[in-house]
C-alpha cells in the first residue's frame, strides 16, 4: 500500500463467457525445443469488477457484461528452461446503477442494481524465466504489472496500478 492507501488495485471474474481462441505451435528450431502462441477472445455474459463507492452488505464489486483478450507465449529451450508472456485485457460495462434511490429505505437484499453504472477496464502483463536445474527442480523468476481504470457515471473516475515480483522453485514429477 503507498501512502497508508487502503485502495484494492483490482478485482475482476468472468464467471460466464465465451469465445473463439487460436493456438499455434511452431516447429522446432535448434535449441528452441517449444514455441507457441495462444490468443483469445471472450465476450463476457456476466462478470464482476472491483467498485469503489458500492458497498451494500458484504458487497463491495459491480456486476455486468463486457469482453476480454488474453494472450501468451510460451517459448522452452532445451537444457535451460522457459520463457513466458502473458497479456490480458478485461472490459467490464455495468449497466443499471442505484443513482437516484435512497439507499436508507430500500432493503439492500431486493435492489435492483449492477453496482455503480459505469465501465472498468483491467490490463495484465506478466514475464516469467524458469530455469532449470539438473534433475527435476527449476527456479523461476516472474514480475506482473497491473493497472485499472474505472469510469463511473455518477462517481469521480479511478486509477489504480501495482505489480508484483514471484520468485519460486518447482519440483517436476
Amino acid at each position: 500500500m503507498k501512502n497508508g492507501t487502503s485502495l484494492t488495485p483490482y478485482r475482476i471474474s468472468e464467471a460466464a463467457a465465451f469465445g473463439p481462441g487460436v493456438i499455434l505451435r511452431f516447429p522446432q528450431v535448434g535449441s528452441l525445443q517449444k514455441l507457441e502462441q495462444r490468443i483469445f477472445l471472450s465476450g463476457i455474459l456476466l462478470g464482476g469488477t472491483k467498485s469503489d463507492y458500492y458497498n451494500v452488505i458484504d458487497r463491495d464489486y459491480n456486476m455486468g457484461s463486457g469482453f476480454s483478450i488474453k494472450t501468451k507465449t510460451h517459448l522452452e529451450f532445451r537444457n535451460f528452461g522457459r520463457f513466458i508472456v502473458k497479456g490480458n485485457y478485461y472490459r467490464i460495462f455495468t449497466w443499471k446503477g442505484y443513482e437516484g434511490k435512497d439507499l436508507a429505505t430500500i432493503n439492500p437484499l431486493y435492489l435492483n442494481a449492477q453496482g455503480d453504472k459505469g465501465n472498468a477496464e483491467l490490463g495484465e502483463f506478466t514475464t516469467m524465466w524458469e530455469f532449470d536445474f539438473r534433475g527435476p527442480l527449476s527456479a523461476s523468476a516472474a514480475t506482473s504489472y497491473f493497472f485499472r481504470h474505472t469510469r463511473y457515471s455518477y462517481h469521480p473516475d479511478v486509477r489504480a496500478k501495482t505489480f508484483e515480483v514471484k520468485l519460486g522453485l518447482t519440483y517436476h514429477f
